[in-house]
């Protein structure tokens, strides 16, 4: 004979009963070794249980660490910004977009907007202003070389602007004699008369054969970058043709320009 636990009520009773003294519980018809199995079933499944719950807890705690919030940026200058994601364990990335009223390399936005919940590790896109798409100039003013000495060409233009990387600048000439652009339509320009680190260009011609008396329309559209100067005050321009009798020559044209802030 020997004690086992009553599988009802858990007190200790004799191996040969046929009932629980204590609950009266019947065992005749339960196996011994199914008795003894079942608290020790039960306390497994506890141990699942438990162990499950501690996993599960982990993970929420793992999760709620490891959120930060995305910091407020709008209006920091970039670097600054940039800096403050990072502290945050955050990875930024910068997105250069125009806007009219806010300068350049100023933050615009953030994408998540700032005050969201964030796994660290995570991007956020920082807005970062380029300027206005557009920027006119104030005032601006023109002079020119004649083909010939005597006789007097004359110029016009529209206010020079700065879009897309280009100075642009859109011009109607009348011209005392007969010529031809150069077939490449190419032209030069440079921030001094010596044309030093010179900028070649395309420009559109109205017409290539040019006819005395008869205006015709030049753009120029002159990239920003090549120049080394956001904003250009003075810009030569070299623009080449062959005369009426065959002989190559360089009009040289000068832009003065004051921009707005």
């Amino acid at each position: 004979m020997s004690l086992i636990r009553c599988p009802e009520c858990k007190k200790k009773i004799s191996s040969d009963s046929k009932k629980c003294i204590h609950c009266g519980y019947p065992l005749k018809e339960v196996p011994v070794e199914e008795i003894e199995k079942k608290p020790i079933l039960k306390n497994k499944k506890l141990m699942i249980i438990l162990s499950v719950s501690i996993v599960i807890i982990g993970i929420i705690l793992w999760l709620i660490l490891s959120l930060v919030k995305v910091p407020v940026i709008a209006g920091l200058d970039a670097i600054v910004a940039k800096e403050k994601v990072n502290s945050k364990e955050l990875v930024p990335k910068i997105k250069y977009i125009n806007s009219e009223k806010i300068g350049k390399e100023i933050v615009i936005k953030t994408k998540p907007e700032a005050g969201k919940l964030l796994r660290k590790g995570k991007s956020v896109t920082i807005y970062v202003s380029k300027g206005p798409k557009k920027i006119e100039a104030e005032t601006a003013t023109i002079t020119w070389n004649n083909i010939y000495a005597l006789e007097e060409d004359n110029w016009d233009f529209y206010t020079p602007f700065i879009e897309d990387g280009y100075l642009k600048i859109e011009c109607k000439a009348t011209f005392s004699t007969d010529f031809k652009w150069n077939e490449e339509g190419m032209g030069e320009a440079s921030l001094n008369e010596n044309f030093n680190g010179k900028v070649p260009f395309k420009v559109n011609y109205s017409k290539m054969n040019v006819k005395a008396g008869k205006p015709q329309n030049i753009f120029l559209k002159i990239p920003i970058k090549a120049l080394y100067n956001e904003k250009p005050t003075e810009v030569y321009v070299n623009l080449y043709y062959t005369d009426y009798y065959g002989d190559q020559g360089v009009y040289k044209v000068f832009f003065n320009m004051v921009w707005k802030d």
